[in-house]
């Protein structure tokens, strides 16, 4: 096994990309091991079977505290399945919920 890390956005309104190696998003979200701050950025470590394998794109998304992303047709853009993980910033007064989401998900048109 290998341990990667992203550094994650602050900003609440930004999709990053992120290439990770596996082919369907379960994995990818299962491979999450880890969310939280290293030298007051935020953070995520993930897990991979093998350094060099093919990737695939994905988004990440943070969302604050009390905000709400809306509807999309009747759906809600977030569920609890693409909840990855929370860190806490500036002494816990900022906390930041992120989302890992298909790249490809309709529901962010």
């Amino acid at each position: 096994m290998v341990i990667f890390k992203k550094i994650l956005q602050t900003n609440t309104l930004e999709l990053r990309d992120i290439e990770m190696p596996y082919a369907n998003i379960e994995d990818a979200r299962k491979s999450v091991l880890h969310l939280d701050l290293q030298y007051g950025e935020p953070c995520m470590w993930y897990d991979a079977i093998e350094y060099d394998l093919p990737t695939k794109k994905y988004l990440i998304l943070a969302v604050g505290t009390g905000h709400y992303w809306g509807k999309c047709r009747d759906e809600d853009v977030l569920t609890r399945d693409m909840y990855i993980g929370t860190v806490l910033l500036d002494g816990g007064s900022l906390v930041l919920h992120y989302f890992l989401i298909e790249a490809n998900n309709p529901n962010l048109d």
